[in-house]
Formats: structure tokens, C-alpha cells, sequence
């Protein structure tokens, strides 16, 4: 059986489990992996870590590590370093910062200003902090095999004003990031959400 090494992407201590990105396969992406899947008793993993594994498979015959062991520094095959900067990559600078940072200037401007309807400010918050935690519960339920959120309900939310908690929730928990059609339905929810902005200062001029 072949041995691969991978770098752990993600750990959650207190349940005992965690994800490895690939090293030497890049194929092996969010790998499951458990704390009863070490071989010997050592420290407890650390995000970032880099070990060696045996690729296993689960009860429902769903893909994890086995056997794993940490790996030394010496012992890291040099195909780490296309990892680490694809890593790094991932969470350098986004040009998305910029529209979040139009987004929420403008919003405090408007509001002001009067130009938005009273509390929608307050409200758009609100919902941002309901929708990290949303995108949290749907990711612990997709890794528990739990009833998930609905994706209408994450995209409503997001085209209500909460696709900036939602970017960053999807980033920080590794979720939705990559699946089709969501994303593209993702950037629609934010278009829909300045249209409904738009929308919300014409009827204050109008009305107020």
C-alpha cells in the first residue's frame, strides 16, 4: 500500500478530527482524518502540520487517512512547497475585499445620511451574523452526515445583505467554495442584494 504525505488544513480538537490536503497526491483533497487513525501516541495535531498516511476507507466506504504518522521536517518531500504556496494563495488578497469595503462604507454613508430606510443598516448586520453561523451549522452537519441547510435558504440570506459573512464563512470553514452551480448563484445573490439597496434608497427619497 502506497504512503503519502499531506499537510492538515483543518483540525477541530475537541471532536478528534481534521482534513489533509495532498502533498505528493494533490488528488487527495479535504481527507478525512481522525484522531484514532495515528498509529502511535504522540502530541496532538496542529493545523499545518505536515504527516503520512495510509489511504483507508471508512464504514460507508468514504475516503480517509490511516496509519499516520508525523513526519519530520527533513522527511518533507519537496513537493510541499507547491502546497504551502498554493496555501498561501488562497488566502492572499482578494479583489472581493474591495467591493466589502464600497459595500460597507457606502451603507454607513447612506445611513447617515438618511438615505437609507430606518434600522436597514442594523438589520443587514444582523443578518451577516446569522449567516456565518448558518454556513457553520451546514458545514457540521455536512461532516456528521446531519440534515443540511438548504442552499436557497444560504442564497436568500446572502441577497438580503449577508454574502459578505458568507464569503468569509465559506473561506474560513472551506465550505461551498468550489461547488457549481452555487457559486455562480452566490454572485448573483450579491448583484440581487445592491439591487435591493438601490431599490431601498429610491423608496426613502421617494416617500421620506
Amino acid at each position: 500500500m502506497a504512503r503519502y504525505q499531506g499537510r492538515l488544513i483543518e483540525w477541530h480538537d475537541e471532536q478528534g478530527y481534521g482534513f489533509i490536503q495532498g502533498i505528493t497526491d494533490p488528488r487527495h483533497n479535504r481527507l478525512f482524518l481522525h484522531i484514532k487513525s495515528f498509529s502511535q501516541h504522540g502530541p496532538r495535531p496542529i493545523q499545518g502540520c505536515v504527516i503520512e498516511y495510509d489511504l483507508g476507507l471508512d464504514q460507508k466506504s468514504r475516503p480517509q487517512a490511516i496509519n499516520v504518522r508525523y513526519v519530520k521536517a527533513k522527511q518533507v518531500q519537496k513537493t510541499q512547497s507547491s502546497t504551502s504556496n498554493q496555501m498561501k494563495k488562497s488566502t492572499s488578497f482578494h479583489p472581493i475585499f474591495i467591493v466589502m469595503a464600497i459595500y460597507w462604507v457606502g451603507l454607513l454613508v447612506m445611513s447617515a445620511f438618511g438615505q437609507l430606510i430606518p434600522l436597514s443598516l442594523l438589520m443587514i448586520m444582523l443578518i451577516n451574523a446569522y449567516t456565518y453561523w448558518i454556513y457553520y451549522q451546514d458545514k457540521q452537519a455536512a461532516i456528521q452526515n446531519q440534515a443540511r441547510v438548504a442552499e436557497q435558504h444560504l442564497l436568500l440570506m446572502s441577497a438580503l445583505g449577508g454574502w459578505t459573512a458568507a464569503w468569509f464563512a465559506a473561506q474560513h470553514f472551506r465550505h461551498k467554495t468550489q461547488k457549481q452551480p452555487f457559486k455562480t448563484y452566490f454572485a448573483l445573490s450579491i448583484v440581487i442584494n445592491f439591487v435591493l439597496i438601490a431599490f431601498s434608497v429610491w423608496v426613502q427619497r421617494l416617500y421620506f
